[in-house]
Parts: C-alpha cells; sequence; structure tokens
C-alpha cells in the first residue's frame, strides 16, 4: 500500500487497504494487531482524502476490536484517534 501511496493512487489505496480489513476480518484467525493496525491504516487514508465521517467509523470499529492488542498496537490507535479529533477541530478531546 505505500507503493500505491508513493506513486499518488491515493482511493485505489482505500480499496486495497480495506480489502485487507475486511480480510482480516473475516478470517480471525490473525491477532487482534493486524485487524486493528489495518483499521488505524485504513483510516489514516481516510483523514488524509478528507474523508472524517468515514475515518471515525473505522476507528470506531478499531476500538471494539483493541481489548485483546500489544501496547504498541494500542499507541498507533491512539495517535491515529489523536490526529483525527485535531483535524475534525475537537480540541476538548484531543
Amino acid at each position: 500500500t505505500d507503493f500505491l501511496d508513493m506513486k499518488g493512487f491515493a482511493t485505489m489505496r482505500v480499496a486495497v487497504l480495506r480489502m485487507i480489513a475486511n480480510i482480516d476480518e473475516v478470517l480471525r484467525d490473525n491477532s487482534a494487531d493486524d485487524l486493528v493496525l489495518d483499521y488505524s491504516f485504513l483510516a489514516s487514508q481516510y483523514l488524509d482524502l478528507g474523508y472524517s465521517g468515514k475515518a471515525g467509523l473505522v476507528l470506531d470499529r478499531a476500538l471494539h476490536c483493541c481489548q485483546e492488542v500489544t501496547p504498541g498496537t494500542s499507541l498507533r490507535r491512539l495517535v491515529v484517534h489523536a490526529d483525527y479529533l485535531l483535524r475534525i477541530g475537537n480540541l476538548d478531546k484531543w
């Protein structure tokens, strides 16, 4: 997905990230870390494209999956969530 971002195919990167997240969600064989990281990357890409509403929905899904994640994955989700709050202008929760 970084290659797509580098080449300027941001909307295609969203489609690929959504597909990866859907596959991880269906399989459930992977750890919760993979799913939360996928959602974090997807939310970050939505924010870069200006789709803050979609980013908020994806971050909510990541929050529901993050009970059994490592501290590094939880930190990544929190950083993306802080970026989301900053971009929508909600400085009280930020």
